[in-house]
């Protein structure tokens, strides 16, 4: 439930924290901004993949080696993630519902997903516990082995419901993301998180 004591703290924690701890144009920010902000030294920290660390290695960046790297801190339910879903389907109505099927086992036997994993560097974390416990963690950096073991910590939109149709509307709607920007921009945390709720009411209806 959205409308909850523990949202309006979270919602009222970033607006008292906005003016003194963040970049105030970030609400006008695209999906690239703030690693160009990080990269550009306007700000200090941002939450994103480690795509910043990376265009920081390959272009020499004088400020590289004082780079961390660091998952979500946890709250007071524990420590939850939301990355990026590679999500596999097969189509019903596809005319070539077993080659598809065939492929997608293919893609991620160890022969072909391995060494994809290994270019990655850790880019992509391991989908189990088999790539956590695979030995080409030690050959990535020190500062990227942070993300070893952190799709066990990770959770889908929707969650603790199920990654549906109606949970994805939700997020390309971006209901949480506007109720902390309605907040920051002068709502009340309240007033943020009871607009919210009724979008996604309006949602899951």
């Amino acid at each position: 439930m959205i409308n909850s004591p523990q949202s309006i703290a979270a919602v009222q924690a970033m607006k008292d924290a906005w003016k003194d701890a963040f970049d105030e144009t970030g609400l006008a920010w695209d999906d690239t901004s703030n690693n160009r902000a990080f990269l550009a030294e306007t700000v200090s920290a941002t939450l994103n993949g480690a795509s910043a660390w990376w265009v920081a290695r390959k272009d020499n960046a004088p400020f590289f080696d004082d780079i961390g790297l660091d998952l979500i801190p946890g709250g007071p339910q524990g420590q939850y993630l939301f990355v990026l879903n590679n999500t596999y389907a097969v189509m019903q109505y596809s005319k070539n519902v077993e080659a598809a099927k065939a492929f997608v086992r293919w893609s991620m036997s160890d022969p072909i997903w391995m060494p994809w994993f290994e270019t990655s560097g850790s880019y992509y974390a391991g989908v189990g516990p088999k790539q956590d416990d695979n030995p080409l963690w030690e050959k990535f950096p020190p500062v990227t082995r942070v993300f070893r073991g952190a799709v066990a910590k990770t959770r889908t939109p929707g969650f603790a419901g199920p990654y549906s149709q109606k949970a994805g509307l939700a997020q390309s709607k971006y209901v949480i993301v506007n109720m902390f920007a309605k907040a920051v921009q002068g709502e009340s945390a309240e007033a943020a998180v009871a607009g919210a709720e009724v979008e996604l009411r309006e949602v899951y209806a």
